[in-house]
């Protein structure tokens, strides 16, 4: 459920940012953005992957489902137990070439986060001839 919310957030971010066509500052505001989205995507990933490597009889039990907790659970509350997890998020019930969709999702936001990352590191070019 959390993992879908940041795809599209993520996917949302992308277009607005390419609508927008930002250069500059904004463009690395919107690198920002994209890096933090990522880096909870990753710890998202990560929890969802402890869930499903954990013994049958050590994982957590299901809780109430996720409308029933905002309606009724301040939102840290709801946060908390959204990343402890429930008993169903331990069912491997997908797999492509032998990774589950979380190890996909871990694999999708490093290279997202690795890519985000770039224009903090990229120096500015500087023309040395100028063009007369």
């Amino acid at each position: 459920m959390v993992s879908r919310a940041l795809v599209f957030i993520l996917g949302a971010s992308f277009l607005l940012a390419a609508l927008h066509n930002p250069t500059g500052l904004l463009r690395k505001i919107y690198h920002g953005i994209f890096s933090v989205i990522s880096a909870l995507g990753i710890a998202v990933s990560i929890q969802h992957l402890y869930l499903q490597s954990l013994p049958a009889d050590e994982v957590p039990s299901c809780g109430p489902n996720l409308n029933y907790m905002l309606d009724t659970l301040p939102l840290s509350e709801v946060l908390k137990k959204l990343m402890e997890g429930s008993g169903s998020c331990a069912e491997l019930s997908w797999e492509f070439l032998a990774l589950s969709m979380p190890a996909w999702m871990l694999l999708i936001y490093s290279g997202v986060l690795l890519l985000s990352l770039i224009p903090f590191f990229k120096r500015e070019r500087t023309k040395i001839f100028s063009d007369n």
